[in-house]
């Protein structure tokens, strides 16, 4: 027994003598520990700890039995090893204590003493202290007895209740509210009022522990004793001050930041169910917009940190446990520990010429040593459209035709004057869309010892399109293992291996739209089973959607994996080296295999399209970094190189025609087939760069880094790129003239300024582009012969070796503040990105003789600038109130974007429309990739407003007001005020990229029962919905919206629909006509969940469980927007790197984002 046990007993024993109870800390019992062995006997339906045990005897033979925590700790008693048979109590403590080296003693009257028999002397001791006390240890049954050292049974009498009182103060000594104060070891509790008082009443107030605890502040225990008031002061928890989070290279403490750095962790995660790590992040950091491109299940969502800053990339870095570059998608959500953004230069640039568009860092779950502790979660669920359109029914669809016939003077088709096309038959929104099923398994085991450590993990996801026949389905394994050699050493290892496999073909929304509601899903007649319409019978050539989805097979797979090496070794104190090397190897293949029908004025012909990919990108980094401390000065020093060497890629792409059957789909035994693509790429740099910080007394940090990036993607003069910055912060709350001031717990001022480069700009060009046509487009060129053309080439792109690194140069300033005792945390950022030497498409001279009709020749050149201004802010609150916790946050960000500068180059038109309308343009003075065109002002009501507006005209000298205007046509503003209406009245009229980001997020807990949910959304935002030309178009026969049932009609009318007609060039003009506010909030994710109490899950699983939850989650459940397309969050008509840019906010009719209901579990072993 050990001397410390002696003393602590000594003044459980004068207590004793007093007040007739024992009440001393050092010898009241822990909670229960995790058994380390369980078996079944007669005696014992489950094991049993030997503390509890002790408790029993000395309840029943009243008697106070003594020990050490420490002495009976983590032992489980089975029936093997005893039985309670009625026998005397000094036998049965031997027959308990015998088999685990422990004896007892009886000291005093009635009390005795546990001990470990190699501990004989101070048992001698502790025993005459206790003889020489002549203390009654067990006292009579009319007081009362604590349980935890012996308990009276029966004990009869009524006690009478004490109320005990006091107040709760911070360091400062002001009250505070809200704080918990509990009675230990019971359900009765109290919180403080607003100055900070509590009143609690109890029966015994000799033998009660007040717990104390607040959400920033260090729980306390008070022993109450003979004290009625009881006064106590919390001390902040500085854990979350402390708090070490990842950054470029390394780690740093969370107060130590001196840049715009944003993390969320499991804590912020919370027990949302995912299903990547994009979905983790929405509506969760200011100033991220996460834009999903579609919702079909596996497709990838993009992340803009800070607004657009390139013309041709505008991803951002991510970099998996050290990785860069790493395939984020290539992760499971579960495996996750936390993922940080990295925003202003200071943070970034560290990456240089990878980090102009921000850096995202993600890291994974470790092993813990401790023995094995296996997880499951896992949920089953079903996805469906939230949203349908409203479209004609047959007979007024049947109506619609006839109106457009008789605006064009055509002759209305015989079918559509039988009564057999005024019924209703299909709905093709409902033949297309479905609810998809959803499954989710995530297996997770850890464990080790303070020598190694493991974590494996596995995961199976199965998800079913909320459109027919789509399938996706992923496989993740994770295996990650760290071992310390001795004392200076430390090796790791990390396996990522990821599968996913799509199955089935998207059906088209626009032709489903345009199908006629008449047209019966199938024909067995029609060569592939489903019905057509013709232009001849129906007016209509719209093609039905289901032999899309039906007689087609497509199937795409994707493997990749990564393996990461490093190790690590303390050189001296202060002084790491660490190096790592990391191979990602990925292969995917895509299969398409088209059947023979006909649809629509269309004849479609059996085919195969296959493609094959393969690539291999290994990179070795190396980091040497020095800290150390003295007196008031802290400062670090970090060194390192990254060599990229081998990055390889190869691609090829078959087609074949002409198959016979549907038998045999194999491209060789088809009549034609051909390679139609491939291509191969290698790419390597270098990098070298390093990092210093200093902190003087704690108030004023300053972080400098600079790195050099060697890239052969650029012209040889410029394949260099230097990217320095620095970071300041002052502490201000470390001030000694703060400390008068209570109501401000922390507040520290940053700034920062850095430059950095974008690298992600493709490959290959400085080197020319040859062009050789295609199909019907071929070059060709004739040498005399009249008809003899003979197969030629162009150059389309000329070679710039002058091209240099895009460079973002950025300046931060923020403010991060905590008041209430740091429960309110705000966080404020104001930034400028200036972005310059962007790469844009040149286009050349007809004059060079380059190109041909069909592509224009080009350079590429450092032509363009832009600039991203705005600020951010974020907040968050935390409480407790009993057993009710919670927990609020909220963001917002602003964001305007702005083209400087083309250069040489013209402004750029994209925006492709399903009419072939263009309706972005990117120039200077509006933001990349803005809508342009008309602006609406009114329809026509009558043929004399027309007359009216072309004497206008006339009066100044032209000939018409608008080209072919008519009455119930649209006409537009006159911009310019010229008096007639021509492309120079075209103005810009919105952008896609919004000006306001936000999200919030709401976390409530009491007792088993939890709530959370997180909503996003964006604001000032434009959405072109392309899908409107179709359905509102009237440009042909088409079923369209129910929209159109206000057009106009005769003269007189007053509406803002036109005319029904085709070739009515008035109506549709690249033009805000179909331009939309595409502002939407949206409940991303709404969860309620119970943990089922250990009493039941021990029970029912025999001590199998450590964890039972069971929850149940709606994502995306609500919507609140003005948008009459299928989803407001509109990605992009074209989705690849560059495209997205220009085409982001037109809705030609993508995949929405689906409602989901999840049901499931999370248990742990």
């Amino acid at each position: 027994m050990s001397s410390r046990f002696l003393q602590k007993t000594r003044i459980v024993l004068t207590m004793l003598s007093v007040q007739q109870l024992c009440t001393a800390q050092s010898i009241s019992f822990a909670s229960q520990q995790i058994p380390t062995r369980i078996q079944h006997t007669e005696s014992y339906r489950s094991a049993k700890n030997l503390k509890d045990l002790l408790i029993d005897l000395g309840r029943q033979h009243q008697v106070s039995i003594l020990f050490e925590e420490e002495t009976v700790k983590n032992i489980l008693i089975t029936g093997a090893d005893y039985h309670q048979d009625g026998s005397k109590l000094e036998k049965q403590l031997t027959d308990l204590l015998k088999p685990f080296n422990l004896r007892f003693k009886k000291a005093g009257r009635e009390a005795y003493v546990i001990v470990s028999r190699s501990e004989k002397k101070s048992v001698e001791s502790a025993v005459s202290t206790i003889e020489s006390a002549n203390l009654a240890l067990v006292p009579s049954s009319e007081t009362f007895n604590k349980p935890e050292l012996s308990a009276l049974k029966n004990t009869k009498s009524i006690l009478q209740e004490v109320t005990l009182r006091g107040k709760v103060t911070d360091e400062k000594g002001d009250g505070l509210p809200g704080v918990s104060v509990v009675i230990k070891g019971s359900q009765r509790g109290v919180t403080t009022d607003i100055s900070g008082k509590y009143e609690i009443a109890t029966t015994s107030p000799q033998d009660v522990i007040l717990i104390f605890s607040f959400v920033g502040y260090l729980p306390k225990e008070e022993i109450v004793g003979n004290r009625s008031s009881i006064d106590v002061s919390l001390i902040v928890d500085t854990k979350a001050l402390e708090e070490v989070v990842v950054i470029g290279y390394g780690t740093a403490k969370k107060k130590d930041l001196t840049g715009a750095v944003s993390v969320v962790g499991r804590k912020e995660f919370g027990d949302v169910s995912a299903t990547s790590a994009q979905q983790l992040l929405q509506g969760k950091i200011a100033g991220v917009q996460i834009v999903n491109t579609g919702g079909l299940p596996g497709s990838n969502a993009k992340i803009i940190i800070r607004g657009v800053g390139s013309l041709t990339n505008s991803d951002p870095l991510y970099v998996i446990d050290g990785i860069q570059g790493g395939d984020i998608n290539s992760v499971s959500p579960y495996d996750i520990q936390d993922i940080t953004v990295l925003k202003d230069a200071a943070s970034v640039a560290i990456y240089g010429a990878s980090a102009a568009n921000g850096v995202v860092l993600i890291t994974t779950k470790k092993g813990k040593a401790g023995t094995p502790k296996v997880t499951y979660n896992g949920y089953v669920g079903v996805a469906q459209a939230w949203k349908k359109l409203d479209m004609l029914d047959a007979a007024q669809y049947v109506q619609l035709v006839k109106d457009i016939d008789a605006t064009q003077g055509n002759k209305v088709p015989d079918k559509l004057n039988t009564p057999d096309v005024l019924v209703t038959r299909t709905d093709w929104q409902k033949e297309i869309f479905r609810n998809g099923k959803i499954t989710e398994h995530h297996l997770n085991v850890t464990g080790g010892s303070d020598k190694a450590t493991y974590n494996f993990s596995a995961g199976y996801t199965n998800q079913e399109g909320i459109m027919k026949d789509y399938g996706y389905q992923r496989i993740n394994l994770r295996t990650q293992l760290e071992e310390q050699i001795g004392r200076k050493v430390r090796l790791g290892q990390t396996i990522n291996f990821k599968y996913n496999r799509t199955t089935g073909n998207v059906a088209s929304f626009v032709e489903a739209l345009r199908m006629p509601p008449y047209a019966p899903t199938m024909d067995p007649t029609n060569l592939g089973g489903y019905s057509r319409v013709t232009t001849i019978l129906d007016q209509n050539d719209a093609l039905n959607p289901l032999p899309g989805i039906y007689l087609t097979e497509k199937l795409a797979r994707g493997v990749s994996s990564l393996f990461q090496l490093w190790g690590e070794v303390d050189i001296f104190q202060g002084l790491k080296f660490r190096s790592q090397a990391n191979i990602g190897i990925s292969n995917s293949n895509s299969y398409n295999y088209t059947g023979e029908y006909l649809n629509g004025n269309l004849k479609t012909d059996r085919k195969i399209d296959e493609s094959y990919s393969f690539s291999v990108s290994p990179i070795i980094e190396n980091i040497l970094t020095y800290s150390r401390a003295f007196g008031r000065h802290d400062f670090s020093v970090m060194a390192g190189n990254t060599f990229n060497e081998g990055n390889r890629s190869r691609s090829v792409n078959l087609t074949g025609s002409g198959f016979t059957n549907d038998l045999i789909k194999q491209i060789g035994v088809s009549k034609s087939n051909s390679i139609t693509g491939s291509g191969s790429g290698i790419y390597a740099s270098r990098s070298y760069f390093g990092r210093i910080t200093y902190a003087f007394h704690n108030r004023y940090l300053i972080n400098a880094s600079i790195r050099q990036d060697i890239n052969p993607a650029f012209g040889k003069a410029n394949r260099k790129g230097n990217f320095p910055s620095m970071g300041v912060a002052w502490k201000v709350a470390n001030e000694t003239f703060m400390k008068n001031i209570s109501f401000i717990s922390d507040l520290k001022i940053r700034g920062s300024w850095g430059i950095t480069g974008n690298a992600n700009i493709g490959l290959f060009l400085t080197d020319p582009t040859v062009y050789r046509g295609y199909g019907n487009n071929n070059i060709v060129y004739s040498f005399g012969e009249a008809k003899a053309f003979q197969q030629g080439a162009t150059v389309t792109r000329v070679p710039n070796p002058f091209l240099k690194w895009e460079e973002t140069t950025q300046t931060d300033f923020g403010l991060d503040f905590g008041l209430l005792q740091n429960r309110l945390q705000v966080s404020v950022d104001f930034y400028k990105r200036n972005s310059k030497d962007l790469l844009l498409d040149v286009k050349l001279p007809v004059s060079t003789g380059l190109g041909d009709v069909y592509n224009d020749a080009s350079m590429v050149q450092n032509a363009a600038n832009a600039v991203n201004k705005g600020f951010e802010v974020a907040l968050s609150y935390a409480g407790q109130v009993g057993d009710f916790s919670y927990s609020i946050s909220g963001n917002s960000g602003y964001n305007k974007n702005n083209v400087v500068s083309l250069g040489n180059g013209g402004p750029i038109v994209s925006g492709s429309t399903n009419g072939g309308i263009n309706i972005t343009k990117t120039d200077v003075g509006a933001a990349i990739g803005s809508f342009y065109g008309f602006q609406v002002e009114k329809v026509v009501p009558s043929g004399a407003d027309v007359a009216k507006y072309n004497e206008q005209a006339i009066a100044k000298g032209f000939k018409t007001y608008q080209d072919g205007l008519k009455a119930g046509d649209i006409v537009y503003k006159d911009l310019n005020g010229d008096g007639q209406i021509t492309d120079l009245d075209q103005a810009f009229l919105g952008s896609a990229i919004p000006v306001w980001t936000y999200g919030g997020s709401v976390n409530l807990a009491y007792k088993s029962l939890d709530l959370s949910m997180g909503l996003a959304g964006i604001g000032d935002v434009k959405v072109y919905n392309a899908l409107r030309y179709w359905t509102e178009g009237t440009t042909r026969p088409f079923n369209s919206s129910t929209a159109v049932l206000n057009a106009w009609k005769k003269d007189g009318d007053v509406t803002d629909m036109p005319r029904s007609g085709q070739n009515t060039p008035s109506n549709l003009r690249a033009s805000d006509r179909f331009l939309e506010n595409g502002s939407f909030m949206r409940l991303r994710n709404l969860t309620v969940g119970f943990s089922l109490p250990k009493t039941v899950w021990n029970s029912a699983g025999g001590k199998v469980f450590s964890s039972f939850r069971i929850y149940a989650t709606a994502m995306n459940l609500l919507t609140l927007t003005n948008y009459k397309g299928y989803d407001p969050e509109v990605s992009a008509s074209v989705n690849d790197a560059k495209s997205f840019i220009f085409t982001k906010g037109v809705d030609t009719g993508q995949y929405p984002q689906p409602r989901t209901f999840l049901v499931g579990v999370q248990v742990g072993f």
